[in-house]
C-alpha cells in the first residue's frame, strides 16, 4: 500500500491527518480481508478484562463502604462487636397520609382513628410467628430489650405503653399532645420499656415542633444482631425479618391502602 499522499483533491492534510488517514485505511483494510481473527481477538480481549469480575462482590456494609479494613476505627468496632455486640438490625414501617391534589398538602395524621388503625397494624406484627427449624419465633424472641422485658420498639403507640387499652384510659389524642411536650419529663409519657420517646422519631412530615400536624407515622422494630452472621440467633431474626415482609406486602398494605386512599 502507498502512504496517503499530503494534499488530496486539493486540500493540504497535516502531517498528523496524513498519518492518522494511511493507519486507519490498512486497518480497514486489514479487518475486511481478517475478520474470523478480529472476532476472536477482541473477545479473548474482552473476556481477559473480564477476568476481575470472577471475584466481584456488591459491598453493601456501610462499616465496608466508609472505613478502610485496617482503619482505627474499624480495629475500635471490632473490639466492641465482638466484646459486646454489634449494632442492632433495624426493621421500619413508614405510614404517611395523601397528599391533597389540589393543595398539594398531607393531611394530619395523627387522629383517633389513624391511632386506632396502628394498633391493628401492630397487632398483627406480633402475631407473627416465623419458623425456623420447627422452632416458632416471634418479634420478642428477637427484639431488643434494654430491661429485659419489653421490646424497645419506637413508635407513637409507646405514649400508651403499647397497649390499646390505655389508649381511653390515658384520654386519646389529647395525651398524645401532652406528651409530644413533656415526652422527657411526665411519668405517664414514659415507653413501655421504660424509656423517654422522642416524637421526632416516630413521627414524620411535621413543620418545626407541630408535632400534631405530622403526616406520618414512623415505627421501627430494633432486632437484636449477633457476631456470628450464619449462627442461630442470626438465622432466626433473618427468618422473622422474611415473613415481616411478606405480612407487609400482603396484609398490612392493603390495610394501609384502603385506610389513607
Amino acid at each position: 500500500m502507498q502512504d496517503v499522499p499530503q494534499d488530496r483533491n486539493g486540500v493540504r492534510l497535516s502531517a498528523v491527518q496524513g498519518y492518522m488517514t494511511n493507519f486507519y485505511r490498512k486497518y480497514g483494510s486489514y479487518v475486511a480481508r481478517h475478520p474470523i481473527m478480529v472476532l476472536l481477538s477482541s473477545l479473548a480481549v474482552v473476556l481477559l478484562l473480564c477476568l476481575g469480575l470472577i471475584r466481584f462482590k456488591v459491598e453493601t456494609r456501610p462499616e465496608k463502604l466508609w472505613v478502610g479494613p485496617g482503619s482505627k476505627a474499624a480495629q475500635e468496632k471490632q473490639f466492641f462487636d465482638s466484646h459486646l455486640a454489634p449494632f442492632y438490625r433495624i426493621e421500619q414501617l413508614i405510614l404517611a397520609t395523601v397528599p391533597d391534589h389540589v393543595n398539594s398538602t398531607s393531611p394530619r395524621i395523627v387522629s383517633e382513628d389513624n391511632i386506632r388503625f396502628l394498633f391493628e397494624i401492630q397487632k398483627k406484627v406480633d402475631a407473627i410467628r416465623a419458623n425456623y427449624s420447627g422452632l416458632m419465633v416471634s418479634l420478642k424472641d428477637i427484639c431488643m430489650k434494654p430491661l429485659d422485658k419489653d421490646c424497645a420498639t419506637q413508635s407513637v403507640l409507646q405514649y400508651f405503653k403499647m397497649d390499646p387499652k390505655n389508649f381511653d384510659d390515658y384520654g386519646g389524642v389529647d395525651h398524645l399532645n401532652y406528651c409530644f411536650e413533656h415526652y422527657s419529663s411526665a411519668d405517664q409519657c414514659m415507653s413501655a420499656f421504660k424509656a423517654p420517646l422522642d416524637p421526632s422519631t416516630v413521627l414524620g412530615g411535621f413543620s418545626g415542633n407541630d408535632y400534631s400536624g405530622a403526616s406520618a407515622f414512623i415505627v421501627t422494630y430494633p432486632v437484636n444482631n449477633a457476631i456470628n452472621e450464619e449462627g442461630n440467633e442470626t438465622r432466626k431474626a433473618v427468618a422473622w425479618e422474611k415473613t415481616f415482609i411478606q405480612l407487609v406486602k400482603v396484609s398490612i398494605l392493603i390495610l394501609c391502602l384502603s385506610s389513607f386512599y
